[in-house]
């Protein structure tokens, strides 16, 4: 490792070692969003998003997926430390935003956060320090022909 930093620093390139990821967990993503084929739908576009959280930062995953099953993988992240139900909301946002960019009208977007998928389905009722959230997203929805959120548990 000392020689290519070397080599590399000749070049005003700096190596900085990846931070410890657990590999697990996002198998587990994976696998808990993943909706087999014969469940998809002609013209939907389908998200699968998470928000993490810890002392160190916070994150969020998404997975775009269309009815050709073409993948599109993004991991994002925050510049703040948020609480878990913040970076969920964000989570929704960015992957509402990214689908939006690419000209989507009909969007299936799943979460394993059950208190938010219904709290933006209208369903849960929605705190105080929330409600901003849940009208952003609310708002973003509308911008698009149907929007099905889905909870998807983790059993």
């Amino acid at each position: 490792m000392m020689k290519w930093s070397v080599k590399l620093s000749e070049f005003d390139i700096h190596y900085e070692s990846r931070k410890a990821l657990k590999a697990h967990v996002f198998v587990d993503f994976i696998t808990e969003m993943t909706i087999p084929a014969k469940e998809k739908e002609a013209g939907i576009v389908t998200i699968f998003v998470d928000g993490s959280s810890n002392f160190k930062g916070s994150g969020v995953d998404i997975i775009i997926e269309n009815d050709e099953g073409i993948v599109i993988k993004l991991s994002l992240g925050l510049s703040i430390a948020m609480k878990k139900n913040t970076t969920e909301y964000e989570a929704f946002l960015a992957g509402l935003r990214v689908v939006k960019e690419m000209g989507t009208k009909r969007v299936k977007i799943c979460t394993d956060f059950q208190l938010v998928a219904f709290q933006v389905t209208g369903e849960y009722q929605v705190r105080e320090e929330h409600q901003e959230f849940v009208h952003l997203v609310q708002t973003m929805m509308k911008e698009f022909d149907s929007v099905d959120v889905v909870h998807v548990s983790r059993e």
